[in-house]
């Protein structure tokens, strides 16, 4: 393996550790399901480790850039890495979300509560899954991108994967689904302090 412990166990990430999570039961095929089988899944499991490797170390390359330095980098991936670990998401997706939310806006020390909040309202849904997460994410990503809601994100994309999102967002703004969507048209609702409280909504109603 060509991986960096040094640059891993700077996360809290011991020698294998990771590949562990990623491996599974290739270890017992190894041994049960013959020698050609086995090969062929620890070359997998070595490709995908490198992966793992180079998602950490260049998003937190990136994270550097957005917070100002890399010791703060280095802190705020391994905080998403533990989140990942005591909740259902997985390790790399979690660092992309984070850096897709921070991207536009969302603060890094509130990312955490924003993830929880969105998983909340997916799994309550009934619509865990990679492919529903990374929707809801381009749909909120090109939301929160613009200094006001709009209809399209939230009826074209978010809709998609939390379908209650219209009347959930009336209720975190504490106003009716008409007033809600007249302030979708008008565009005079600001994203961000909506979104927080649509995350704040959620993390109370959908745990």
């Amino acid at each position: 393996s060509n991986f960096s412990q040094g640059f891993l166990s700077g996360f809290g990430i011991q020698r294998g550790q990771g590949l562990d999570a990623l491996a599974g039961g290739a270890v017992a095929n190894l041994v049960s399901s013959g020698i050609q089988q086995g090969v062929e899944k620890m070359r997998d499991l070595t490709q995908r480790g490198m992966e793992y490797y180079d998602t950490v170390r260049l998003t937190t390359f990136a994270f550097s850039n957005l917070l100002g330095s890399q010791e703060k980098a280095t802190k705020h991936v391994s905080d998403l890495l533990e989140f990942a670990r005591i909740t259902p998401f997985d390790d790399v997706p979690v660092i992309q979300y984070a850096q897709s939310l921070e991207s536009v806006g969302v603060k890094a020390e509130y990312v955490t509560t924003a993830l929880r909040g969105i998983g909340n309202a997916l799994v309550s849904s009934g619509q865990w899954g990679l492919g529903q997460q990374q929707g809801v994410m381009l749909g909120l990503q090109q939301l929160l991108g613009g200094e006001n809601l709009r209809t399209e994100e939230i009826t074209r994309q978010i809709r998609n994967y939390i379908p209650t999102i219209m009347a959930d967002w009336s209720s975190a703004l504490g106003i009716s689904q008409t007033d809600f969507r007249k302030g979708l048209e008008d565009q005079s609702i600001k994203s961000m302090p909506a979104f927080e409280l649509l995350i704040d909504y959620y993390n109370k109603t959908r745990k």
